[in-house]
């Protein structure tokens, strides 16, 4: 993870149907680019964006971006 430190990640996701799987998925490459960032001594900032060839369900998906990308969660 040490070489994403610092980064532009961008996360494509072909079919989001519950957004249960993205989140997990992002949530956790943001753990574990954090964890190397501070093994590093780094304080570059990664930056990660999604995108999704097809949303079947568009509810909350404000809700999980908001979530994911918020100051809070970075």
């Amino acid at each position: 993870m040490a070489n994403l430190v610092g980064k532009n990640i961008l996360i494509v996701d072909e079919v989001d149907d519950t957004r249960t799987t993205l989140e997990y998925a992002v949530r956790e490459l943001q753990k574990d680019v954090e964890t190397a960032a501070q093994k590093l001594g780094s304080d570059e900032k990664t930056q990660f964006s999604i995108f999704v060839l097809h949303v079947s369900n568009y509810r909350g998906l404000r809700r999980l971006l908001q979530a994911l990308f918020s100051p809070l969660s970075m």
